[in-house]
């Protein structure tokens, strides 16, 4: 097949038209939804149209040598997936044939348009044109006789709402508005792998502008985030996330040019409610960002949204600032000991490079709080870089949420200042009511202070925005504990295990299990937790080894005679130690590490007036004291 001298690719067989170049699948000029495995597959069998393309041909074409995957399970899936989205079945097909133990044949008739039609068909989808006013002006006064027809049977069609007309132009789909929504991962189109972060960082970006709206439940990016490269339906993904919306789209960049197409989908229907291309440079991109999250609003408006979202950072960036500000928010989102470094060097480098960057300081806050709170960062200077960040950035932006919910984990975990922390949560939630921070923040809170009702209330609200979090589902199953709601808690744990299994959910898990009298299965999870960490004082524990509340006090005096006490090597915090003494049934030593873990800050230490572990201190001079110290006195 000869390719047109000028002008895009596009390939049509039946309704159906395949920009190459854009690497783009439409009906009636209308998009549909193919990720770009599927698309390449779809690609090749068009090209050799009439053709059989063997598995060894597709093979070398889409998965060289050093690719790691199982091919044939993988070119199943991708071409089960282009007969689900053109309608067609194996059984009886209409355009791809399966040819047994050789591969597979594309068996429509394929036509490829002159550049002159190439043009009209990319022009064809109506939410992809700028309008030209004096154009619009000419067409209006030779379609206004004709209008006038028209406008008498649309009236009645639209008033009686025949066929869903009238739900179809106001934006909604079957009568249902849309309340809740998802932003996929953008599709990274730049042919370079170095170039995920930047697609991620956007697509974070556009969350967080679409989570302004109030009225609108916006999915978080960390569950999000696990459909990226997914073949799961959209219906199937918006029902997993119990969205009725979904965002999404691709981003390809070319120096310091990008351009991103976004569409809007009623997810029940995989209906395609809005598209459109949008194209800028890197100094303008954060603008730009705020324009796909109005013009998103603005199809959604008749049905549900009640004000524009509040911008959240439209001023010019330094483009090299906003660079590095995407790699350290690549960094900060993997969240392992190795990267979290990366990110705040990287947040640095932002800040540096434009010094009014509010998003930037806010992120760099952030990864100064968790590297404090997993000890790879004493706490004192963790306060140290994390206040001015925080004054500066409020400086800049009152009203930017998330730092208010950075300045609240500061005032929580360090400060011990309550009041504030719940002022400031607030303040994030109301800035932001998708906010996870926010609302995970007060949960907190209200942990701390002892209303357990409002702190699991508010981690059920968290968990709604972001429910494949493993942050906020191991929040989830603290605060259960802290409640005393066991059974709960125990499921909520073994369901985070199952998103992640880490030192933290592992030994969360164990704390949960020791109240409940089952000592075999908390000594067995703590000790699979030291060994996930490579700590050299674990004890292996096989199951029933442990029957009763003496032998396991006996387990952890075991695991203490291996020196657990390495806090000046940054080993263990103090908080730990303490925890680790409680078990064992020493209490002097106990009392005089939560001591120490109140004096250091240890991440901890905030929640010990609801901690089950400690109840039998309460009577203990020593622990009233400490509360008493710390506000929490009651």
């Amino acid at each position: 097949m000869e390719r047109s001298s000028s002008g895009p690719r596009i390939l049509r067989f039946n309704s159906f038209d395949v920009d190459l170049d854009a690497e783009e699948l439409r009906k009636h000029g209308m998009r549909l939804r193919l990720p770009r495995q599927p698309f390449q597959v779809l690609r090749v069998l068009l090209e050799h149209a009439q053709e059989i393309v063997t598995r060894e041909e597709f093979r070398q074409r889409l998965w060289p040598e050093n690719t790691f995957v199982d091919y044939d399970v993988a070119l199943k899936k991708a071409v089960n997936r282009i007969r689900e989205v053109l309608g067609d079945s194996a059984e009886n097909p209409r355009f791809i044939e399966t040819v047994p133990r050789q591969g597979y044949r594309f068996i429509g008739t394929v036509e490829e348009l002159a550049p002159q039609e190439s043009v009209k068909a990319v022009a064809a989808p109506a939410a992809e044109q700028t309008a030209d006013p004096a154009a619009e002006g000419r067409k209006l006064a030779i379609g206004l006789a004709f209008a006038g027809g028209v406008a008498a049977v649309l009236a009645i069609v639209v008033g009686l709402n025949l066929a869903g007309v009238r739900d179809r132009l106001s934006g909604n789909t079957a009568g249902a508005p849309i309340r809740s929504l998802a932003v996929l991962p953008l599709t990274n189109l730049s042919g370079d792998p170095a170039q995920e972060y930047f697609a991620d960082g956007l697509t974070d970006a556009l969350i967080g502008e679409l989570s302004q709206i109030s009225a609108l439940k916006v999915i978080s990016r960390t569950s999000v985030m696990r459909y990226k490269k997914s073949d799961k339906s959209l219906p199937e993904i918006a029902r997993e996330l119990k969205v009725e919306g979904v965002v999404e789209g691709t981003v390809q960049r070319s120096g310091d040019q990008v351009r991103i197409t976004a569409q809007l989908i009623h997810a029940p229907s995989d209906r395609h409610l809005w598209a459109k291309t949008y194209q800028s440079n890197m100094r303008d991109l954060m603008t730009l960002q705020n324009q796909i999250a109005g013009a998103i609003a603005q199809q959604i408006q008749s049905t549900l949204v009640r004000e524009p979202p509040r911008v959240g950072w439209e001023q010019s960036v330094n483009p090299e600032a906003y660079e590095a500000y995407l790699k350290g928010d690549y960094f900060l989102n993997r969240f392992t000991r190795d990267s979290m470094p990366k990110a705040a060097e990287y947040f640095e480098q932002a800040v540096r490079d434009d010094p009014d960057f509010v998003p930037a300081y806010a992120k760099l806050a952030g990864t100064y709080l968790m590297l404090g709170n997993i000890g790879m960062l004493p706490q004192s200077q963790s306060n140290q870089k994390v206040k001015p960040l925080i004054a500066k950035a409020l400086q800049i932006d009152p009203q930017f949420a998330a730092v208010h919910a950075e300045a609240g984990w500061n005032a929580l975990h360090y400060d011990l200042d309550f009041a504030r922390a719940s002022a400031e949560f607030r303040r994030a939630v109301e800035l932001n009511p998708n906010a996870v921070e926010g609302h995970e923040g007060l949960a907190n809170y209200y942990a701390a202070i002892g209303d357990m009702g409002q702190s699991v209330l508010e981690m059920k609200r968290a968990r709604e925005l972001d429910p494949l979090s493993l942050i906020v589902n191991l929040d989830l199953c603290s605060v259960l504990y802290f409640a005393r709601r066991y059974d709960e808690a125990l499921a909520q744990c073994k369901a985070t295990i199952e998103l992640d299994q880490r030192t933290n959910i592992l030994r969360l898990t164990a704390g949960v299990y020791a109240p409940m009298g089952m000592y075999s299965e908390a000594a067995q999870a703590f000790s699979r937790a030291d060994e996930l960490r490579g700590a050299g004082n674990a004890v292996h524990v096989s199951a029933g080894q442990i029957q009763s509340a003496t032998s396991f006090k006996n387990y952890w005096k075991t695991v203490l005679g291996r020196g657990v006490e390495k806090v000046g090597n940054g080993n263990e915090s103090a908080f730990y130690i303490a925890q680790a003494y409680a078990y064992a049934g020493e209490d002097v030593q106990a009392m005089t590490w939560l001591e120490k873990a109140y004096e250091s800050r240890a991440f901890g230490i905030t929640y010990i007036a609801v901690d089950p572990l400690f109840d039998h201190y309460r009577s203990n001079p020593r622990f009233a004291a400490l509360l008493q110290r710390m506000g929490l006195a009651r």
